[in-house]
């Protein structure tokens, strides 16, 4: 009887070493179209999820994993047939996705001034009438500390041809923004921050304005 059960408990131990050696297949990316690696049309709140935290009309916050390689230009993934329902400020906005999903997200590569700080509440009123309520794509290229989605905002219809559709873009343009280049190393970005400057645009009016990042420095410093 001792064999008998000693031959189960070895058939039963390789069983569980033959299941542990079989892989688990990866979450797939969430596609989109627009060059976002999938088919057309706004992609599941499944899908979304797959890569990014969310947030439901429930409350709930799906599980984050981790985002797909980001290509040249530092794009991960890109969701089309989105919504700005929200403007925070000047570079935060919140997107429905579609199936009761929003994200909050945090415009890639820029930082508006506080809304203390001169030109912070002209940078919100500047986003708001850019975008909310507007159909967007969304370019995804991290999730930040803080949760947020960290992307390109960009409008997809209704907008006037030849006009700037990038959100982050067209704020950086008119100086009602500020070029995080410490995260950011894109080129055109840096040369539409200095342009602004060159031209003294919206902040840049003022010769010597403080960069949102000095700001949040010194008010945490208490100087």
């Amino acid at each position: 009887m001792g064999g008998c059960f000693s031959s189960v408990e070895r058939g039963l131990a390789l069983l569980s070493r033959l299941k542990a050696a079989v892989p688990t297949p990866p979450p797939s990316a969430a596609g989109g179209g627009d060059g976002g690696g999938g088919g057309g049309g706004p992609p599941s709140p499944a899908s979304v999820a797959s890569g990014i935290t969310a947030t439901t009309t429930a409350g709930s916050i799906p599980p984050r994993r981790p985002l797909p390689p980001a290509d040249d230009d530092g794009t991960r993934q890109v969701i089309s047939g989105c919504t700005v329902t929200r403007v925070a400020d000047g570079d935060t906005v919140t997107v429905d996705v579609g199936g009761g999903v929003s994200l909050k997200v945090r415009l890639r590569g820029v930082d508006a001034p506080e809304k203390a700080q001169p030109g912070g509440p002209a940078a919100t009123d500047a986003a708001s009438a850019f975008c909310l309520g507007r159909r967007v794509r969304l370019a995804v290229s991290d999730v930040d500390h803080y949760g947020r989605t960290v992307g390109d905002v960009v409008l997809v219809r209704g907008h006037t041809a030849g006009a700037e559709r990038s959100l982050g873009m067209y704020l950086l343009r008119e100086g009602l923004v500020w070029h995080y280049a410490a995260y950011d190393k894109r080129p055109e970005m840096a040369a539409a921050a200095a342009e602004a400057r060159a031209a003294r645009r919206g902040v840049f009016a003022d010769r010597s304005p403080e960069p949102p990042w000095e700001y949040r420095k010194r008010i945490r410093g208490g100087g």
